[in-house]
């Protein structure tokens, strides 16, 4: 699927997640992120959601990040404190926090298996109706290869790198035994990954898309702001003297309409009405499908797996090998 939405993102408690200011620091709310740096004497401000906190010890180093279009005004740090200021490129927290949780779904929820989690994300994100089910796994290349130079680039962003640090991390070093130059070393460095990441992260910081906008952007169009439009894109490709797409030379699927297969074909089923019945197999009954999806992510873990009670999904989740040396016993 070429077009990737742009969801409303929910609020990060919801998702299992805390979005909480430095220690002693003050939270100042603005439109796109929150601006904290904490001064000498300073005491945080309780707002809702959020927890209190002291201030760091003494010699501590101080954290702060800043959104774009955050205030940039801020105090000196404590005394003795190192003071390091982090403003994200890619958008709200918020966003960035969802746009990857989507594309790890995407890129692994690709197995009925999972069909308790895709409705449990379409009850999070209800765009995801705008789409059929099995139309948002990434099961061909393009599309998978896309939602991996997003996650690289918005990773490299939260880990707070520069584009200059990032171009060395992935650099094209065949000497370095375990650099990340093996990845997908077959291909020019351009095509790699991590050439893509790299040139997805510096764009990131440019300015030219974020966590928010990249959801409008078609593979077409993201990969022509990438610098290489002929990667996906037919003419472009046949302009510079290509056959076709260079993803083709990647080995992997290149076309994918589950809505093609028919009802004697295992494979059959894409609506999320079949989505909602291969729950209700999968869990046992329908009632067992709404009490899971009526849970929410444990509170105090990030990103902790929702409680699971005595279904199906216990029986796969919670069985535990023999250990061999028991036999010995």
């Amino acid at each position: 699927m070429g077009d990737v939405f742009a969801p409303n993102p929910p609020s990060l408690e919801r998702l299992g997640y805390s979005q909480l200011p430095p220690e002693g620091g003050k939270r100042e709310e603005e439109d796109n992120g929150y601006s904290q740096i904490p001064s000498k004497g300073d005491k945080r401000q309780k707002e809702d959601n959020s927890d209190s906190h002291t201030a760091p010890l003494k010699g501590q180093t101080q954290i702060a990040h800043h959104f774009n279009g955050g205030k940039e005004a801020h105090t000196a740090p404590l005394k003795g404190q190192t003071q390091i200021v982090h403003r994200f490129n890619g958008g709200n927290m918020k966003w960035i926090i969802t746009r990857l949780i989507l594309n790890a779904a995407r890129l692994t929820f690709i197995h009925r298996r999972f069909v308790p989690e895709w409705l449990k994300l379409k009850n999070e994100f209800p765009e995801l109706a705008s789409y059929e089910w099995k139309h948002w796994w990434a099961v061909m290349e393009a599309d998978r290869l896309r939602l991996r130079v997003e996650i690289d680039a918005l990773c490299a962003e939260l880990y707070g790198l520069e584009p200059d640090d990032f171009d060395w991390i992935v650099r094209n070093d065949p000497t370095d035994p375990k650099g990340f130059w093996r990845v997908d070393k077959e291909l020019p460095y351009e095509q790699r990954l991590t050439g893509l990441a790299a040139h997805a992260f510096r764009a990131l910081k440019e300015g030219k898309w974020s966590a928010e906008t990249v959801g409008n952007l078609s593979n077409d169009e993201f990969f022509e702001m990438l610098g290489i439009p002929e990667l996906t894109n037919l003419e472009a490709a046949k302009a510079k003297g290509y056959e076709g797409p260079l993803i083709y030379n990647r080995q992997g699927c290149h076309v994918w309409k589950p809505e093609s297969f028919t009802e004697d074909d295992p494979r059959y089923g894409w609506t999320w009405e079949h989505c909602r019945s291969d729950a209700i197999a999968f869990l046992g009954s329908e009632e067992a499908l709404e009490q899971y999806l009526a849970k929410s992510p444990k509170t105090g873990s990030a990103g902790a797996s929702p409680s699971r009670s005595n279904t199906a999904d216990d029986a796969l989740f919670d069985y535990k090998k023999p250990d061999p040396q028991e036999k010995l016993f």
